[in-house]
């Protein structure tokens, strides 16, 4: 099994492989990855690797609006970039709009008179919260210049007028010591570890009031990390440290009628228990489809039985959990769609459930489009009606199944090509070059789902993809150990899947980060020649690993490299700014 850190938190003792025994290792993790990856050593499975390949986009999702009417929120700009050799470069500086962090690789070293961006915009509320009260227009003209000087002549520095590096580490020092003055919605950029400013202290501040109980000093360091982290999962973002306009909008409240938010963008896994603005989003959702229950922003017995209902006709688990699968379904409407389903890209086995008679979706829709391969000649309209039936018990009477109409793991193992034995999971795509593009998009298609240790490492037989787990070796946090209740992928687990599903490799044969390294598909290479759907594995040699990300390139809309990644427990596979560092591989078929 591929067993990534189940989040423990630093100074505690993390069980690895070394050779074919457990070692202990106590401490803070490494600093170029701080990710782990400890895992035992499984038998490898016995299915044949391959399966249909996962390449779907996800459907094109439009966001119900209640009316939230907030200022436009603003997203700032990472404060440094990985170049091709690996060093920081300059980043383009943001919209005059944008204010970013004066300490910021975006921002000129010495800001003066002239220069037009975000970067004047945030010296001039950090010159406003010292006093100056000129405004904030992003325009560094002669009032700017005045304030400047003035700053620097009340506070010992060279009054040149030009806000260099002792002015901006002057300011910031007094902006952190301001609390609460700051508007994060309209004031701030995107925060996140490393930042600092009266934004982080405003931060702060907000998550003490939900019981944080973390100083107040302006600087985003670990503790405040870990109360972000911890606020987010409470409210059912996705729970990736970064304060962003879904983190901003839960923090001011935004958890009643608000719904502003993309559950498979903006929020994790929901399920009873939740709150929040991604809960009011689904509740809207589910109304979208008839459940007609009120919109409160919290995850109560009302939703829980609207989500299985839904889950139910749909064709999908019916557990109440809000996973990748259920969201995909319930935006089938919201883009226009007829809820018939007329996707076709969903892969039966990790992401249906029991299909049968009067179950309607996207998990049908691609039932039917399987049987017609076969020759079935169905109409494919996301009905499981009386046609779709009889296909189906054709199908498993001519394969040696029982002859039920119920489409379970036996006969979707069969539908793919396999055997009928539960470790059957399908043939892979015919042989040729890696579509990495595939592979992007299997990883992406994962969004969502939990962490789990063990999970995705065919522990009980079942193929690549999101599974159960194991407590043995458990080391995490979060007691009791939920991996082996909980449905979802550990870090190579994440990488496995991408590779099953997006081309047919099976890396590792789902082994661990160290035997992904060594497989024969996996070529090392270095950090400068990094292509998207490339890997990065952190630990103490190239194999000798504890962690993997999948590279995903640059992010067009913002120009930062950026990850797919199955991080901890008590996170969701996310898509985030891209961390070097590691020991980098390609992929070859």
């Amino acid at each position: 099994m591929a067993v990534g850190r189940p989040g423990g938190a630093v100074g505690t003792a993390h069980r690895h492989l070394a050779g074919s025994a457990y070692t202990q290792t106590v401490g803070p993790p490494a600093a170029a990855g701080p990710r782990q990856d400890r895992r035992r050593r499984l038998p490898s499975p016995t299915a044949s690797p391959g399966a249909t390949p996962l390449s779907r986009s996800l459907p094109a999702r439009r966001r119900i609006s209640l009316g939230l009417s907030l200022a436009s929120v603003l997203t700032g700009v990472g404060a440094f970039t990985a170049t091709a050799t690996g060093t920081a470069a300059a980043v383009p500086a943001p919209p005059v709009s944008s204010p970013i962090s004066i300490q910021s690789a975006a921002c000129p070293t010495n800001m003066q008179q002239g220069e037009t961006d975000g970067c004047v915009t945030q010296l001039q509320m950090e010159l406003d919260l010292a006093g100056a009260q000129i405004g904030a227009d992003g325009q560094f003209g002669p009032a700017t210049y005045n304030a400047v000087v003035n700053f620097q002549s009340s506070h010992g520095l060279t009054a040149d007028g030009i806000a260099g590096p002792a002015t901006k580490n002057t300011l910031d020092s007094i902006a952190a010591g301001i609390s609460g003055t700051v508007n994060l919605n309209t004031s701030c950029a995107t925060m996140a570890l490393g930042s600092n400013g009266a934004c982080v202290s405003t931060l702060q501040n907000l998550l003490n009031a939900y019981g944080a109980g973390i100083g107040v000093d302006g600087q985003f360091g670990p503790a405040t990390d870990t109360a972000v982290r911890n606020f987010q999962s409470s409210h059912g973002l996705v729970s990736d440290g970064i304060v962003g306009t879904a983190t901003k909008t839960a923090l001011y409240g935004g958890s009643g009628g608000s719904s502003d938010l993309d559950l498979l963008r903006d929020c994790g896994q929901l399920q009873s228990g939740s709150q929040g603005g991604c809960v009011s989003t689904l509740q809207n959702l589910l109304n979208a489809y008839g459940a007609g229950i009120g919109v409160d922003g919290q995850f109560g017995p009302a939703t829980d039985t609207a989500v299985r209902n839904f889950q139910s006709s749909h064709g999908l688990g019916v557990d109440g959990i809000v996973g990748t699968a259920t969201k995909n379904a319930l935006y089938n409407i919201s883009t226009g769609g007829s809820g018939s389903g007329s996707s076709t890209n969903l892969d039966l086995r990790t992401q249906c459930g029991l299909l049968q008679s009067g179950a309607t979706g996207n998990c049908v829709s691609t039932l039917q489009a399987i049987l017609n391969n076969l020759g079935a000649g169905l109409t494919v309209d996301g009905q499981f009606g009386p046609g779709t039936d009889t296909a189906v018990r054709n199908f498993q009477s001519s394969h040696g199944l029982t002859a039920d109409g119920i489409v379970g793991p036996a006969t979707k193992n069969a539908l793919y090509g396999g055997g009928t034995g539960p470790g059957s999971t399908g043939t892979p795509p015919s042989s040729g070059p890696v579509d990495y593009t595939k592979v992007l998009n299997a990883a992406k298609s994962f969004i969502g789902y939990p962490y789990v240790w063990g999970g995705g490492h065919s522990l009980r037989g079942e193929g690549p993809g999101p599974s159960l787990g194991t407590c043995d070796g458990y080391t995490g946090s979060i007691i009791p150990c939920p991996a082996n209740s909980t449905v979802g992928l550990d870090c190579s687990g994440l990488v496995r899947a991408a590779y099953w599903f997006g081309a047919g490799i099976d890396l590792g044969n789902g082994g661990n980060t160290n035997d992904q390294t060594r497989d024969r598909h996996t070529l090392p290479i270095s950090q400068s020649q990094r292509q998207p759907g490339d890997v990065e594995y952190f630990g103490d040699g190239p194999h000798s690993t504890h962690h993997v990300i999948i590279y995903a390139g640059t992010d067009p809309s913002t120009g930062a490299d950026m990850m797919y990644e199955a991080e901890q427990t008590g996170t969701n596979v996310h898509y985030v700014g891209l961390r070097t560092g590691g020991y980098w591989y390609h992929v070859v078929a």
